[in-house]
């Protein structure tokens, strides 16, 4: 790898960076969608307004 003891050279430096990048973007990607279905469930379970003439519940 490389040609000066070792070192690598641009290109391989670019390359890795750019696989970085790639696999750092499929894991934000994943984690968005996770987020997405997070919030999804917490909208569900949200107590609804109430409607004009619900009764309030006695506690």
């Amino acid at each position: 790898m490389g040609d000066l003891d070792g070192a690598p050279t641009q290109a391989e430096i670019n390359a890795q960076l750019m696989a970085n990048h790639a696999e750092l973007q499929a894991a934000l990607a994943t984690v968005t969608e996770q987020l997405a279905q997070i919030a999804g469930r917490d909208r569900a379970n949200v107590p609804r307004p109430r409607r004009r003439n619900q009764l309030i519940p006695e506690e």
